[in-house]
C-alpha cells in the first residue's frame, strides 16, 4: 500500500476483498484503464468483464467528497463518448454503484443530487445505477486507513456484491 491518501487506501481495501468474489464474472482493479478516464480522474474501482475486457462495473466511494454528483456526470460522459467513438451501443450497460458514508445524512443535498442525476442516467438507458450507503463516518483528518477503516472498506464490498446478484 504505497498510496498516502486514505481515500485510496480505502479502496486498496475493497478492492482486494472484491477480488475474492464474482471471480468467474469480473475482474477488479483499482481505477480505470484508458478511455475510461479523463486526465487523472478515474473511477476508484472497475470491475472488468472476463470474455471482453470491458469495464461493466464502476465503483464511486464516496467518502467526504464535496461534489458527488461530478462523479455522475463524469461516467455519463465517459459512456457517452465511448460511444460516439464507436458509432454503435454496447452490449452490456455498465453499472455504476455509488457508495455514500454515513457523512453524507440522508436529507443532504449532494446526495440528493448525485442520485438524481443518476437515476437520470439510469432511465436515459447510458448505464445502471446503484446507489449504497455506508455506515462508517471516516474523519475529516485520518491518515491512515487501518482498523474500523478496514473493515468497513470489507463490510462495503460485500455489499456491492450483493447488489450485483442477478446483474451479471
Amino acid at each position: 500500500m504505497a498510496s498516502k491518501n486514505i481515500a485510496d487506501q480505502f479502496a486498496y481495501f475493497m478492492c482486494e476483498e472484491l477480488k475474492n468474489s464474482l471471480k468467474e464474472k469480473l475482474n477488479w482493479e483499482l481505477r480505470g484503464q484508458k478511455g475510461w478516464n479523463v486526465g487523472s480522474q478515474s473511477s476508484d474501482i472497475t470491475g472488468y468483464a472476463l470474455k471482453t475486457n470491458e469495464p461493466l462495473v464502476l465503483i464511486e466511494i464516496e467518502r467526504r467528497r464535496y461534489a458527488p454528483v461530478s462523479n455522475v456526470a463524469k461516467v455519463w460522459s465517459w459512456i457517452l463518448d465511448l460511444i460516439e467513438e464507436k458509432k454503435e451501443k454496447l452490449q452490456t450497460r455498465p453499472i455504476l454503484i455509488q457508495a455514500f458514508s454515513a457523512h453524507y445524512t440522508e436529507d443532504s443535498s449532494r446526495l440528493k443530487h448525485a442520485k438524481l442525476i443518476g437515476t437520470l442516467m439510469k432511465k436515459a438507458k447510458v448505464a445502471e445505477y446503484i446507489c449504497l450507503r455506508f455506515r462508517y463516518r471516516p474523519r475529516e483528518k485520518a491518515k491512515r486507513c487501518a482498523g474500523a477503516c478496514q473493515r468497513q472498506a470489507k463490510r462495503l464490498a460485500g455489499k456491492v456484491v450483493k447488489s450485483l446478484s442477478g446483474r451479471l
